[in-house]
């Protein structure tokens, strides 16, 4: 079998094929009459090259949530200076009836 040389960037381009086509290395090395050992030393010496090769970061900027015009925590102050802290979502009603509930028990 006659051996020809290939270039970096022409064996770049054999191994982008060679994974493209999910072919195991001997049935894609087969159709293109390569050998198959000299195809994966090529897919393995060009991904060492890849991974010290600097790639270039992108960083994506992610904003903060919007301040919420309602507050998580609601303070309420009793007559005595007791202080009540409960979830903003809580029912109204169910806030009355506590206070309700502890002014009664002064």
């Amino acid at each position: 079998m006659h051996k020809t040389r290939r270039t970096r960037t022409q064996w770049l381009g054999l191994v982008r094929a060679w994974r493209r086509s999910r072919l195991p290395a001997g049935d894609f090395a087969a159709k293109r009459g390569l050998d198959p050992a000299q195809l994966r030393w090529w897919a393995w010496r060009l991904g060492k090259a890849d991974a010290t090769e600097a790639t270039p970061i992108t960083f994506v900027e992610i904003p903060p949530p919007a301040a919420s015009s309602t507050p998580d925590i609601v303070e309420l102050t009793l007559s005595d200076g007791r202080v009540l802290r409960f979830p903003a979502h809580l029912d109204p009603a169910q806030i009355g009836a506590l206070v309700g509930a502890l002014e009664a028990r002064r």
